[in-house]
């Protein structure tokens, strides 16, 4: 679903009892950020109700214009930082039909690295494996060397929406998350007083919400992931 946060902004107050907007846009705008994050880390809950899919081209060249075998997979236009990848399919694209490369090894990290060191340059050729890796709020797809015909991916992801930073955002959300998240809410806005300064949270209560937030999520139905264009 897509909404104007603004219209966020009138249904937590409504909820709240709210009449007089007691309950600033900054202080809504700040919790909604903040319980959106938190779910989606939560296990059990974020691959349930925050889940996303994507495609995306992966670029033949570096920034630096070397050619590339590793690439960002967060686009922060769309959506936040990549908590989880549950599924991650890459396509050569074709004169034909686009065909999947199911012959790609997945490494760990630490050995993919080992054997194929970031900074090292490598020949193009056809890719024979791959990982996944984080740098801070970066999600990373590497390959064991640059392709030499165009690629491009297909994947699921757990993640936040997109941070809203005023109330004329446009919000695209997952529709069953909403509703949880705004009950969410309620966490910060009894753990926050209605104090802008995130204080030591009462974690004692989040544990006791996510636990509830989890039964419920359990009972659901399978939730498509929300397709990005």
């Amino acid at each position: 679903m897509k909404l104007r946060f603004s219209d966020v902004i009138a249904e937590y107050r409504r909820r709240r009892g709210d009449t007089t907007d007691s309950i600033t846009s900054e202080f809504i705008i700040d919790a909604f950020n903040w319980g959106a994050r938190e779910l989606a880390r939560a296990p059990g809950i974020g691959d349930r109700i925050l889940l996303w899919q994507m495609t995306k081209s992966l670029a033949p060249r570096s920034k630096d214009g070397s050619p590339a075998r590793r690439w960002d997979l967060t686009d922060y236009s769309q959506t936040d930082t990549i908590q989880d990848i549950t599924m991650l399919n890459i396509w050569r694209s074709t004169t034909t039909k686009p065909e999947q490369m199911r012959d790609l090894t997945f490494l760990d990290p630490d050995e993919f690295y080992s054997e194929y060191p970031k900074f090292m340059p490598y020949t193009p050729g056809i890719p024979k494996a791959m990982t996944f890796d984080s740098d801070g709020d970066t999600a990373w797809l590497a390959l064991d060397r640059p392709s030499s015909i165009p690629l491009f991916v297909d994947y699921r992801f757990v993640a936040g929406p997109k941070p809203v930073k005023k109330p004329s955002d446009i919000v695209k959300i997952p529709s069953v998350a909403y509703n949880t998240i705004l009950d969410f809410l309620d966490i910060y806005y009894f753990m926050e007083g209605m104090d802008y300064a995130l204080t030591d949270p009462t974690w004692s209560n989040i544990d006791k919400a996510m636990a509830e937030i989890r039964q419920k999520v359990n009972k659901m139905a399978y939730q498509k992931p929300f397709v990005l264009r």
